[in-house]
């Protein structure tokens, strides 16, 4: 069975199983490719690939997604469709960003791509306060602007529940998240990774409206 998922340069989407047909909604500038899911159980979607509207050919598979839950997927694609950045949602509070080029046959191969680590880029970019050795929450990944066929802004980071040993759920520190934006270049079939640039910590309702400033599309129900 092959059922089409959402996908779209604006951030529109379909779940799995939906009856209607969203492929002009979900598909490449030119309207010829989008992304199904395929041998659904018992509402377990166990593989992904891009492919051919017209004719339902696979043009590639989207690896890393097998037996995963609540799957769905956002993407943006370059002005003239030659690469796209996706954003796939799965489980409860979790999310991954890829980015495909398109040959000149249609097939669409995955540029591998080292995703900064926000912890990491925070804490060497020596902001404050310390995120402490129990942090943890949701994550948080964004698809930004292209510039261009070649060059797009990305954003990692993470949804924080709690901050450190001695972290409260008051007004003070609850509703926080950890943004790190970066940029993304294509050469030679690699995705080059640069202009690293971490945030203070903000609130979440201050992190929305920088997004929205830079059009950062950060969540699968965003249009």
């Amino acid at each position: 069975m092959s059922v089409a998922i959402g996908v779209s340069c604006c951030g529109l989407h379909c779940l799995a199983g939906e009856e209607s047909d969203q492929a002009k909604l979900c598909s490449s500038p030119d309207g010829k490719i989008a992304i199904r899911a395929n041998d659904e159980i018992y509402g377990m979607a166990l593989d992904f690939d891009f492919y051919d509207v017209s004719s339902g050919r696979s043009l590639g598979r989207i690896k890393g997604s097998d037996c995963l839950r609540n799957v769905a997927f956002v993407c943006r694609w370059s002005p003239k469709g030659t690469h796209v950045a996706v954003l796939m949602f799965y489980g409860t509070k979790c999310s991954k960003l890829l980015i495909f080029e398109r040959g000149k046959d249609g097939q669409m191969s995955e540029i591998p791509m080292a995703v900064p680590v926000p912890e990491k880029e925070y804490a060497k970019a020596k902001l404050k306060p310390d995120l402490g050795p129990n942090h943890g929450g949701a994550s948080l990944n964004g698809l930004g602007m292209w510039k261009g066929e070649n060059s797009v802004e990305l954003l990692c980071g993470t949804w924080l529940d709690r901050i450190g040993w001695d972290f409260r759920e008051d007004e003070d520190a609850a509703d926080l998240t950890l943004m790190v934006f970066f940029n993304v270049k294509i050469v030679e079939k690699k995705a080059v990774v640069g202009n690293i640039r971490p945030h203070a910590l903000m609130s979440n309702d201050a992190m929305v409206a920088l997004a929205e400033k830079k059009q950062v599309i950060t969540d699968d129900d965003d249009s």
